[in-house]
């Protein structure tokens, strides 16, 4: 169904944000986005806050299946004037580099976009909300706001965001939450509950 709508081959010179759409259901957009889980609210505020040279690029999610999606969904995507829909096997960093920005819920493609100084659209709620370069979006004028910053070519500062990652390592527990981590972990599953243990049991105290 996809597949019906995407156009051949991105214009990598056309100014776009780059929208590479969450796989759902999954908590990085319910509850971690509120509203904006409902990601076509996402791409029609853009679509209402940027310039009229600028291109909204969508791609898919990789392993997206029927269950988060239907044939409607890519159908009022492609609907929306400004909207571009991208093959799922194009390169999601080539995207992402040839933008003016990048715009997500809370996903890892903007916490990549910033190491790119490229500038993050924020429409849910995520650890790196805090980091220089990203603007967290809640209302079309929040919106309309970054995207007149973003026109001005403002980019993220990398020793801000350095700063930033020291932050977060000084106030984090070293530990594996997700089982699915465990394959890159250098920790053993024995330490891991420590820490986590401690670190309960202080909040606790």
């Amino acid at each position: 169904e996809y597949s019906k709508y995407i156009i051949d081959e991105p214009d990598l010179n056309q100014k776009y944000i780059y929208v590479p759409l969450h796989y759902q259901p999954e908590l990085t957009t319910c509850p971690l986005a509120e509203d904006f889980v409902d990601q076509l609210l996402l791409v029609h505020l853009i679509s209402q806050s940027i310039s009229p040279d600028t291109l909204i690029y969508v791609k898919e999610h990789p392993k997206q299946s029927a269950l988060g999606r239907d044939d409607s969904f890519y159908s009022m995507l492609s609907q929306i004037k400004s909207v571009r829909l991208i093959s799922k096997k194009f390169s999601s960093y080539e995207l992402m580099n040839n933008s003016v920005a990048v715009a997500t819920c809370t996903g890892t493609a903007g916490w990549e976009a910033l190491f790119r100084q490229k500038p993050v659209l924020m429409f849910g709620n995520f650890f790196y909300q805090y980091a220089d370069g990203v603007y967290r979006i809640r209302t079309i004028e929040d919106c309309r706001k970054a995207c007149i910053e973003i026109n001005k070519g403002k980019m993220p500062d990398l020793q801000k965001i350095e700063f930033f990652l020291q932050a977060v390592q000084n106030c984090t527990i070293r530990a594996v939450c997700d089982p699915v981590y465990w394959t890159i972990s250098t920790i053993s599953a024995e330490e891991s509950n420590k820490n986590m243990v401690s670190a309960l049991m202080k909040k606790l105290v």
